[in-house]
């Protein structure tokens, strides 16, 4: 017959090692988990964030009048302006191959090729130069994913 102590002392002593053990196990377990989801979730938003960029991506066009005439375009942007509305900002780098000065009209349409919008703007540059022009569209115009926008004269 085994003392009472032995009930009372070894047993407590034993579960208590078993526990701390089981419960480090779980502490690196979790820990482990939370690294995944910590690093799954920040690719998530990297992703996410050049999903966005890459959807939006809208086609320019110039009119061959134009081209003929010296303009070519590089690189745009579509924006909010701060006179009001939302992706109705379009920012477009033009070189000037030749002298321009010229009254431009320039046609938003969806991807569905129903038009959303349109304004002009005088464009005026020397030839072998470049420069930034802001093309500020109806504040209720909306710029949308995969749009197109055509300049002509």
């Amino acid at each position: 017959m085994r003392p009472v102590y032995f009930y009372f002392v070894f047993i407590p002593f034993y579960l208590t090692i078993a526990c701390n053990n089981v419960s480090d196990t779980a502490k690196k377990v979790v820990n482990k988990g939370g690294e995944v989801v910590g690093e799954t979730a920040s690719d998530f938003i990297e992703g996410v964030g050049k999903g966005i960029g890459q959807s939006l991506d809208c086609k320019v066009f110039l009119d061959s009048t134009l081209i003929a005439l010296g303009l070519e375009n590089g690189k745009y942007s579509i924006l909010s302006s701060p006179n009001g509305g939302e992706n109705n900002l379009l920012t477009i780098y033009f070189i000037f191959n030749e002298d321009f000065d010229r009254e431009i009209k320039i046609v938003a349409k969806d991807k569905n090729d129903l038009e959303i919008g349109r304004t002009s703007k005088r464009i005026k540059g020397s030839k072998g130069s470049a420069e930034y022009f802001d093309m500020e569209f109806h504040k209720r115009t909306y710029i949308e994913a995969k749009s197109n926008i055509y300049f002509k004269l």
